[in-house]
């Protein structure tokens, strides 16, 4: 192969892999509904946005324990875009933790991966995921 053919192929893959690294970092509200899920060590979370800005959380622990909230939600858009829940069942990847006024959440759209709700550490912390099925568990 020449060596202007092997450039424009790093430059091909170079550019592929960007793209397909990189955040979109603000999805619009009509991205944002549907619904997500999380599965931890100590149990899993759902998590479902509405059209009308309300929200079904969903905190099943193993131990037999299940807990509902229910609020409404906003997007803080910018280049980072936040998630606004009240109320908010918070936990954390160790802890099925208990229910809290509000709170604001990191949330990313991916080209390949979808929309991502971080809930702690954004390199390796727990994120809401968003499911393709339109039933909620």
């Amino acid at each position: 192969m020449s060596r202007v053919r092997w450039i424009f192929l790093f430059v091909v893959v170079l550019g592929f892999c960007i793209w397909y690294l990189t955040p979109l970092r603000s999805p619009g509200k009509s991205q944002m509904i549907g619904n997500y899920r999380v599965a931890l060590s100590w149990g899993d979370a759902s998590l479902s946005l509405n059209a009308d800005q309300t929200f079904r959380e969903v905190v099943n622990i193993k131990t037999g324990e299940n807990y509902e909230v229910t609020g409404r939600w906003s997007l803080n858009t910018g280049w980072q875009s936040d998630l606004a829940l009240t109320p908010y069942w918070q936990f954390t990847l160790d802890d099925p933790g208990g229910k809290i006024g509000n709170t604001t959440l990191p949330v990313e759209s991916w080209w390949f991966r979808g929309v991502q709700i971080e809930l702690g550490d954004p390199d390796s912390g727990p994120k809401f995921r968003k499911q393709r099925r339109k039933q909620m568990r």
